[in-house]
């Protein structure tokens, strides 16, 4: 070759490995010396992020977070944010207390009635059958009377304890339907984040790979002005540049998308900063007691909470539509006041009157029994969906272990060295080029397929995360960290 040096800093810049000037022997013409960690026959240790770069190496080459436009945020902050923040869970929050509002109101008795009323003669004659006009002296208006009265209804039957049985196992019913709710927005919070993390390990892998690609094809410019390649090598290399490049805008829109997404978690209105979530997703494997899942989450988990509360709730209905069958009774005390009367034939003197009476109704309406009819098979119902919701609990936990077992499958193939594989590829590709035993094509083909396999691997990490966020919204418990 007429410029060496320029051979000499393409292989500088596009390969990590060490080359000897003997070829290897899975490569006629090439020879490339791999340090240990590159080696795919050697078994990996126990920690399978200690031969393949991990999401937290990764985070920490990516450009430095810029303040004013980012804000970071880890883990554990953004799921706090989202308990204290969250606008529609903070409209939930206010079905608690209407809920236990409704205790007190059903322990107050029927108020009472108060009433009162003047009587007075409408019509009266000025004569007397018998007795001659005239012959009559004084006042004859007949008496007036002023009443008053005050009328109690007095609940019989039970029914004020069974109201509040039912306000009581509303709003117990009430709190664990917003434990739930909860429940759901963690994990589906949770899973943005996980998403958003992947999002910035993809945007950095397609960064290097613009990179790498850039490099290739400014220093094919060189070596065309150098006339040791053809115009459309140097026309392909710009090619695979401009499209890494446009691969690269979509992963950071991708990006800002999921960030976004963040601040709506979080109930922030004003997004003059995006959220720049700090985590990684290499978790460490975890193991996990089928049946002790199993039998949490079918007693603990908050869905199965409410539904029994519901069940207890269907209980005090039916007590409550018994007591609405007692009859009420109303007492009620009168006071009457009736004026004097001078009349000849009924004459009156001036008297006040106390009484007291009793209603009671005729319940002939309890022929009818269609109330308690309803109210007991709600109670069936009750039964029935509180088995439901146990054996999906249950269903929901298996699913969920085998889910996650799953993935822990797919990430140890990457602990075997298939990432190490495809940068080796792409490493050998570049060498034999730099010798003229390879294509660009080639080359291109080697960087596509590395860039593919760690899209494979973050896939799989996603996966991962969200299968155990998923076993453990589905165990009824908590205790996620990245």
């Amino acid at each position: 070759m007429s410029h060496p040096c320029l051979f000499f800093c393409l292989f500088a810049l596009l390969v990590p490995i060490k080359a000897q000037d003997n070829p290897p022997s899975s490569s006629p013409g090439v020879s490339v010396k791999m340090t240990p960690e590159m080696n795919p026959l050697e078994a990996p240790g126990p920690d399978r992020s200690a031969s393949i770069p991990t999401a937290t190496e990764a985070a920490e080459k990516k450009i430095q977070v810029d303040s004013k436009t980012e804000a970071p945020l880890s883990f554990h902050d953004f799921i706090q944010a989202v308990q204290d923040s969250n606008l529609n869970y903070a409209a939930q929050k206010f079905n608690v207390p209407i809920a236990q509002e409704q205790i007190s109101l059903a322990r107050l008795w029927p108020n009472p009635t108060i009433s009162g009323g003047y009587n007075t003669p409408f019509h009266q004659s000025d004569t007397i059958p018998g007795i001659p006009a005239g012959t009559i002296v004084g006042d004859q208006s007949l008496p007036s009377s002023t009443t008053a009265s005050l009328s109690e209804t007095i609940p019989l039957g039970g029914k004020l304890r069974a109201k509040e049985a039912v306000a009581k196992t509303t709003a117990t019913q009430a709190e664990a339907q917003l434990q739930d709710y909860f429940r759901n927005l963690r994990a589906n919070a949770a899973g943005s984040y996980i998403d958003a993390l992947t999002a910035e390990l993809v945007v950095e892998r397609k960064q290097k790979t613009y990179e790498s690609l850039k490099a290739l094809a400014d220093l094919n410019e060189i070596r065309f002005k150098d006339g040791d390649i053809a115009e459309a090598d140097l026309i392909e290399a710009r090619l695979a540049a401009l499209q890494a490049l446009s691969d690269l805008h979509s992963s950071e829109s991708t990006l800002r998308q999921a960030t976004l997404g963040l601040a709506v978690l979080v109930g922030r209105k004003q997004q003059q900063r995006v959220y720049h979530p700090v985590g990684d997703l290499a978790l460490k494997e975890r193991t996990f007691d089928l049946e002790t899942l199993v039998n949490n989450a079918v007693i603990t988990r908050s869905d199965v909470v409410a539904v029994l509360h519901a069940k207890e709730n269907a209980d005090a209905q039916f007590t409550l539509a018994k007591a609405n069958r007692v009859p009420d009774v109303t007492a009620s005390l009168n006071y009457t006041h009736n004026s004097q009367s001078q009349n000849t034939f009924a004459p009156s003197p001036e008297n006040d009157q106390i009484g007291f009476s009793l209603q009671v109704p005729i319940p002939v309406s309890n022929f009818d029994t269609d109330d308690l009819k309803a109210a007991h098979f709600t109670v069936i119902q009750a039964d029935k969906q509180l088995e439901a919701v146990q054996v999906q609990a249950e269903t929901d936990v298996r699913q969920s272990v085998a889910r996650y077992r799953s993935a822990l499958d797919a990430v140890r193939q990457y602990s075997g060295g298939i990432l190490n594989d495809a940068q080796r590829a792409l490493d050998i590709k570049l060498y034999s080029y730099k010798k003229g035993a390879a294509t660009l094509l080639d080359v291109r083909q080697a960087e596509s397929d590395l860039s593919a396999t760690y899209q494979s691997y973050y896939s799989a990490l996603n996966e991962e995360a969200k299968a155990l966020v998923n076993l453990e919204q589905a165990a009824g418990l908590w205790d996620m960290d990245l």
